[in-house]
């Protein structure tokens, strides 16, 4: 077995077993976060329930793995990918639950995910993100004004800027792309299942999410050493 495996095993095997506390993290989260904003906070079952730790875990598993596969040559920059998917994870979370996007799991992403492009990309890197940043930025506020801010929320386009920030122009390319096809795939099945219209809302976070996903996994393939 190469190293390379070996780095994408590891990572497989530590993704699964920290995986197993995001559910419940989540909870937590979402209690605190509803006691802060002081809404009331009602217990659901679903989101701790064995298939939802199961399934949290299996995709941090395999979320790990891959970063540490494809980033097995810069270690520190594939950790940190690590960490930011598992924020992504609690973020889909608690999306769902409480149908908003936490500044604070926000803020460890830019955190976390500011030194892992830098380190990929180097100093110079820094302008490119901000103007794909401040582009982003203007691409959200206008679809919001097209389309309403109750449906392209603040947190959907914190979230996007953050995406802009820590991955640079090529990669947040990527990952909007990405993006767009798994919501276009959801919403296509669902309507023809009848189970979405044309005026349905959706949170946006868990189709985001993954997209960031796959544009750290481009970030990392694109390290030179």
């Amino acid at each position: 077995m190469n190293n390379q495996m070996l780095f994408g095993v590891a990572g497989l095997a530590a993704g699964l077993l920290a995986g197993l506390t995001l559910t419940r993290v989540g909870e937590k989260l979402s209690a605190w976060k509803c006691k802060k904003k002081n809404r009331e906070f009602k217990e659901d079952p679903r989101f701790v329930s064995l298939w939802a730790t199961l399934l949290c875990a299996l995709v941090n598993a395999i979320g790990w793995g891959a970063c540490m596969y494809v980033g097995w040559q810069v270690p520190v920059p594939a950790v940190l990918a690590c960490i930011v998917l598992s924020l992504g994870i609690e973020l889909i979370l608690m999306d769902l639950r409480l149908r908003l996007i936490p500044n604070e799991i926000l803020l460890w992403m830019l955190i976390v995910g500011v030194p892992m492009e830098l380190m990929v990309n180097g100093l110079a890197s820094i302008v490119p993100c901000i103007l794909t940043t401040m582009i982003v930025f203007g691409v959200m506020s206008t679809l919001g004004q097209f389309m309403g801010y109750h449906k392209i929320g603040a947190g959907d386009a914190k979230l996007a800027m953050v995406m802009s920030m820590t991955l640079g122009f090529r990669a947040m390319l990527i990952g909007l792309f990405g993006m767009s096809l798994l919501l276009l795939a959801f919403c296509i099945v669902g309507m023809m299942m009848k189970k979405l219209t044309l005026k349905s809302y959706l949170p946006l976070g868990p189709f985001m999410v993954p997209g960031y996903w796959l544009g750290m996994l481009v970030l990392l393939s694109s390290a030179v050493i």
